[in-house]
């Protein structure tokens, strides 16, 4: 898959203002505890993913983990995920493009991967803010769940070739209300099948290739 190469630069070649004060600097919008419980992610409004040692009732703040950004708003992170064995993270949100996902080595702190909607690849079709991801069993996709009800595949085996598809088509929308309504607030796999909820509480189940597209149940 063709990649914007300003994804993965990470501009630190470049004069620019870093804040660095130990802790959360903005609103936090997703958590997350590794497997064991020993540390804490959190990620949010001041554009990086912050790694917390958890022991006992106390918290150790490790130097935080940086993707691309850009000015106001742009690399707000709303949507995190860790691999199933740990080794990166990936994060979303709004991005320098709307819908950019990039997935960090937490060892190293480099951009291992990243996708996003430049021109000339398959994810060209991506536009919208991204709420929700989640990592497969074997670690090698991700869902990716978007605020204009799209959902797109995204995966990257070890040895094979990317690939990016659109399974679950964007919902035309009218009114504040009803765009809240068709955001994915979240995603999931089960088993290789890609689940996913909207803000209408929808839940739906769809193929990896975008076909077998079906609702599982609705929360009343």
């Amino acid at each position: 898959v063709a990649q914007d190469k300003d994804l993965f630069r990470l501009d630190f070649t470049e004069p620019q203002m870093i804040l660095s004060p130990g802790g959360r600097m903005g609103a936090c919008d997703q958590l997350r505890f590794t497997r064991d419980g020993s540390q804490l992610l959190a990620v949010g409004d001041d554009k990086v993913i912050h790694t917390w040692d958890v022991r006992g009732d106390s918290l150790t703040y490790r130097p935080p983990l940086r993707w691309n950004v850009f000015r106001e708003r742009r690399g707000s992170a709303y949507s995190l995920a860790i691999s199933p064995d740990e080794r990166f993270a990936a994060l979303a949100g709004y991005g320098r493009r709307d819908a950019d996902v990039a997935v960090l080595d937490r060892a190293t702190g480099k951009i291992a991967r990243a996708l996003s909607a430049g021109p000339g690849n398959p994810y060209a079709q991506a536009s919208g803010t991204v709420w929700s991801l989640a990592y497969n069993a074997t670690g090698d996709a991700l869902a990716v769940g978007q605020e204009d009800g799209s959902v797109w595949f995204w995966g990257f085996p070890v040895g094979g070739s990317e690939k990016v598809v659109r399974v679950v088509a964007p919902v035309p929308v009218r009114a504040a209300v009803e765009g809240r309504l068709a955001k994915i607030v979240w995603v999931g796999f089960s088993g290789t099948a890609v689940r996913f909820a909207r803000g209408d509480g929808t839940v739906g189940e769809v193929n990896p290739d975008g076909s077998a597209l079906r609702q599982l149940f609705k929360f009343p």
